[in-house]
């Protein structure tokens, strides 16, 4: 592996069994303790060294880590860093959070607007119900008024 994080070679990166963003990073003998203990984990700078590399994803792009457990084993001499994936750094995000805005004013204007539109037909609804009750009345009225003429004119 032609790689190194922030100026320290790195000799292999193992995926941690349990598939919960844990890494084994692999340093060569050569790496000393205070190169490793100043690494920023948090923010790592990740350089290839050979292109061929570059198409081989070792440890998630863009990704801050948090160090668990870093040990040495005296063979085969190496130091061994485990890490845990944390943050994940997108770079400048400000176009798409101005697209965002723009889209939750969009949302809200059309709330508003179905808003109005709602209250517009509760109020014809509430106009026709009126409507309805006094066409009801009326023509309740007039069928007396044509019965009561009829009984009379028969009577």
């Amino acid at each position: 592996m032609k790689y190194n994080i922030d100026g320290v070679a790195i000799q292999s990166v193992l995926r941690g069994g349990r598939m919960d963003g844990t890494y084994y990073v692999k340093f060569g003998h050569d790496a000393t303790l205070a190169q490793l203990e100043a690494i920023n984990w948090e923010k790592p700078t990740i350089v290839l060294n050979e292109p061929k590399d570059a198409k081989k994803t070792y440890l998630p792009e863009g990704c801050g880590f948090s160090l668990l457990e870093l040990s040495y084993s005296s063979y085969p001499r190496e130091w061994t860093a485990e890490i845990r994936m944390g943050q994940q750094y997108y770079g400048d995000l400000s176009a798409m959070q101005e697209q965002v805005g723009a889209l939750e004013a969009a949302a809200a204007e059309k709330d508003e607007t179905i808003a109005r539109q709602q209250a517009t037909i509760d109020a014809q609804a509430e106009e026709l119900e009126t409507m309805e009750a006094d066409s009801t009345a009326a023509a309740e009225s007039q069928l007396r008024s044509a019965y009561q003429e009829g009984v009379e004119s028969i009577g």
